[in-house]
């Protein structure tokens, strides 16, 4: 309760702001099994994001913001550290023909704080770990069809700067340089009709990193490439009285050139979700509680720690929270 009275403030305190145009706020609780006997470790995350417009200034100028909180403990409910993820960025469309491009600024932090080895999933996260960073980004990212579906491609050029055991897509934690990302996406609706939806979307991340300053950190400082790769499938049941079911089946493939650290992960989760949508003064205000369960976590990682290369199994979590969001667009 105490959540959405501060929500409902926020919201008031922004209904005169003509320029906000979304705003989500996101609450929940994940609990990971790590060894298929008892819930291993826990976490509490909190985000919020949001659009604002900013066509006072310049016609179609978009100020963007993402801002993440995750507490963990362990098995004792004790603490075990904490994570900020941060995004703040400046976007601009421009369209060139039949060509639609987004030309984007940005500014990224990360903030890791006595956090355990084993409690995140996936490649870079395990990477993170008590330190801080931050990467300035600007690029465009070009939409475009192929084979009739919507793809997009976006080119950035990137400053980082790395501290303590931190990294965000360098293969060695604590330095400072530059790079640049090639990202790719493609996705869209493989079939819709009364039995629900199919859709898919794939990702291929690569982002090239070449420290300029190792800062003490013992790097080669060798040219590195992260290799994300992401490939998901979703059902969507039909929605009942705002009551629906969704299946994800996903993949996602991680690997750093320039060393042996690589992650391999398959996931299937059902989740059950309720969506209801309020027509109010200040916009369309919508209310999401969902409950997620991995029934399928076969990762296979290896990471780089204190100088040995462990190996990791996948977490079976169990995720439920509400997502509140207001759309004024």
């Amino acid at each position: 309760m105490k959540k959405v009275l501060i929500l409902t403030a926020i919201l008031s305190a922004f209904s005169f702001a003509d320029d906000i145009k979304e705003l989500k706020y996101n609450t929940g609780y994940a609990g990971g099994n790590l060894d298929n006997s008892r819930l291993q470790y826990s976490q509490f995350i909190n985000e919020v994001s949001g659009k604002v417009s900013l066509d006072d200034e310049w016609k179609g100028l978009m100020f963007n913001f993402d801002v993440s909180k995750r507490n963990f403990y362990d098995t004792n409910q004790d603490a075990g550290g904490d994570t900020w993820d941060t995004d703040f960025n400046i976007m601009k469309t421009q369209a060139i023909g039949n060509i639609d491009m987004e030309w984007t600024l940005g500014f990224k932090y990360g903030n890791s704080d006595n956090m355990k080895i084993g409690y995140l999933d996936g490649l870079i996260p395990l990477k993170q770990l008590n330190g801080h960073g931050y990467e300035f980004y600007f690029g465009p990212t070009i939409a475009f069809k192929i084979f009739g579906q919507q793809a997009s491609f976006t080119p950035r050029a990137v400053y980082y700067n790395d501290s303590d055991k931190y990294t965000r897509d360098y293969k060695d934690q604590g330095t400072e340089g530059i790079g640049g990302d090639f990202d790719l996406a493609v996705g869209g609706s493989l079939a819709e009709g009364r039995f629900g939806g199919l859709t898919y979307g794939v990702q291929l991340n690569n982002h090239l990193r070449k420290p300029t300053n190792a800062k003490g950190s013992g790097s080669d400082k060798n040219n590195s490439v992260y290799l994300n790769y992401i490939a998901i499938l979703t059902y969507s049941s039909p929605r009942y009285y705002g009551f629906g079911f969704d299946l994800n089946v996903f993949n996602q493939w991680e690997k750093f050139t320039g060393d042996e650290e690589r992650n391999n992960g398959f996931y299937v989760s059902p989740k059950l979700l309720y969506t209801h949508t309020f027509d109010t003064k200040i916009g369309k205000f919508t209310v999401n509680p969902y409950v997620s369960y991995n029934v399928v976590d076969e990762q296979d990682r290896q990471i780089k720690y204190k100088n040995k290369f462990l190996d990791y199994d996948g977490n079976k979590e169990l995720t439920g929270g509400i997502q509140f969001s207001l759309n004024r667009e």
